[in-house]
Protein backbone atom coordinates (compact mmCIF):
# COMPACT_ATOMS: atom_id res chain seq x y z
CA UNK A 1 0.00 0.00 0.00
CA UNK A 2 1.38 3.40 -0.99
CA UNK A 3 0.39 6.35 1.16
CA UNK A 4 -0.18 9.77 -0.44
CA UNK A 5 3.02 11.09 1.18
CA UNK A 6 5.31 8.09 0.60
CA UNK A 7 8.68 8.99 -0.88
CA UNK A 8 10.79 6.74 -3.09
CA UNK A 9 13.32 6.00 -0.33
CA UNK A 10 10.57 4.74 1.99
CA UNK A 11 9.11 2.53 -0.75
CA UNK A 12 12.56 1.12 -1.53
CA UNK A 13 13.20 0.33 2.14
CA UNK A 14 9.75 -1.23 2.57
CA UNK A 15 10.24 -3.52 -0.44
CA UNK A 16 13.71 -4.56 0.72
CA UNK A 17 12.29 -5.41 4.16
CA UNK A 18 9.42 -7.42 2.65
CA UNK A 19 11.88 -9.40 0.51
CA UNK A 20 14.34 -9.81 3.42
CA UNK A 21 17.12 -8.13 1.45
CA UNK A 22 19.82 -6.57 3.60
CA UNK A 23 21.99 -4.30 1.44
CA UNK A 24 25.71 -4.22 2.04
CA UNK A 25 27.32 -0.87 2.79
CA UNK A 26 28.36 -0.49 -0.86
CA UNK A 27 24.94 -1.40 -2.30
CA UNK A 28 22.65 1.36 -3.44
CA UNK A 29 19.06 0.34 -4.04
CA UNK A 30 16.48 2.59 -5.64
CA UNK A 31 12.98 2.66 -7.03
CA UNK A 32 12.94 3.02 -10.81
CA UNK A 33 10.12 4.21 -13.03
CA UNK A 34 9.75 2.20 -16.24
CA UNK A 35 7.60 3.62 -19.05
CA UNK A 36 6.99 3.45 -22.80
CA UNK A 37 7.03 -0.37 -22.95
CA UNK A 38 10.38 -0.52 -21.14
CA UNK A 39 12.05 1.95 -23.52
CA UNK A 40 12.57 4.54 -20.76
CA UNK A 41 13.78 3.87 -17.25
CA UNK A 42 14.90 6.30 -14.59
CA UNK A 43 15.64 6.15 -10.89
CA UNK A 44 13.27 8.17 -8.76
CA UNK A 45 14.96 10.74 -6.55
CA UNK A 46 14.85 9.43 -2.99
CA UNK A 47 12.60 12.33 -1.90
CA UNK A 48 10.25 12.07 -4.88
CA UNK A 49 6.62 11.41 -4.02
CA UNK A 50 5.72 8.00 -5.43
CA UNK A 51 1.96 8.48 -5.74
CA UNK A 52 2.34 11.79 -7.59
CA UNK A 53 4.59 10.09 -10.13
CA UNK A 54 2.23 7.16 -10.63
CA UNK A 55 -0.71 9.53 -11.14
CA UNK A 56 1.21 11.25 -13.97
CA UNK A 57 1.07 7.99 -15.92
CA UNK A 58 -2.57 8.70 -16.76
CA UNK A 59 -1.32 11.16 -19.40
CA UNK A 60 0.71 8.45 -21.19
CA UNK A 61 -0.56 6.87 -24.41
CA UNK A 62 -0.46 3.46 -22.64
CA UNK A 63 -0.70 4.10 -18.89
CA UNK A 64 -0.87 0.36 -18.17
CA UNK A 65 2.60 -0.18 -19.58
CA UNK A 66 4.25 1.93 -16.84
CA UNK A 67 5.42 0.42 -13.56
CA UNK A 68 7.86 0.79 -10.68
CA UNK A 69 10.69 -1.61 -9.91
CA UNK A 70 13.07 -1.70 -6.95
CA UNK A 71 16.59 -2.83 -7.82
CA UNK A 72 20.26 -2.16 -7.24
CA UNK A 73 21.49 1.06 -8.76
CA UNK A 74 24.23 -0.46 -10.94
CA UNK A 75 25.37 2.84 -12.41
CA UNK A 76 27.25 3.53 -9.20
CA UNK A 77 29.30 0.35 -9.75
CA UNK A 78 30.34 1.66 -13.16
CA UNK A 79 31.32 5.05 -11.73
CA UNK A 80 33.35 3.40 -8.96
CA UNK A 81 35.08 1.20 -11.53
CA UNK A 82 36.20 4.10 -13.69
CA UNK A 83 37.12 6.34 -10.75
CA UNK A 84 39.38 3.59 -9.40
CA UNK A 85 41.59 3.60 -12.50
Amino acid sequence: MISPVMEAEELTNDILAIKNIIPTKDDIWATFEVIENEELERPLHYTENVLEQVLRWSSLAEPGSAYLVVKRFLTTDTIKHYNGR
